[in-house]
């Protein structure tokens, strides 16, 4: 048997991401960035990040900004609801192996310190 069951996965993602985006600068943001020096997200009480002057730079800012707590907290949630999901669908589901997916994704991007 696994350590971790397909609805363990799904719960770390969404705390991990819950967190992640409690803790940050509350949203939207937006990318406020003039070309020449870089590109900048900003909440609406302070410039964030900067990215460099390139086409790259302002995707990656774009990208930044699009991606803020909010989005965090709503992956959060869908995540959450797959968790539940998990344990009384019929296998293979494909809601939840979409989900298993992105929370696998999510935690390889963001190891856990420990």
């Amino acid at each position: 048997m696994p350590d971790h069951t397909p609805a363990d996965e799904l719960r770390a993602a969404a705390d991990r991401l819950r967190n992640l985006a409690t803790a940050a600068t509350p949203g939207p943001w937006t990318q406020t960035g003039i070309g020449d020096y870089g590109w900048t997200v900003s909440s609406s009480t302070s410039a964030l990040v900067d990215t460099v002057d390139s086409e790259e730079g302002r995707a990656d800012a774009d990208y930044i900004a699009t991606m803020h707590p909010g989005v965090g907290l709503a992956l959060a949630d869908w995540l959450d609801t797959a968790a539940a999901n998990a344990a009384v669908l019929t296998w293979p589901n494909e809601f939840v192996e979409r989900a298993l997916v992105t929370a696998r994704q999510f935690l390889r991007s963001r190891p856990d310190p420990s």
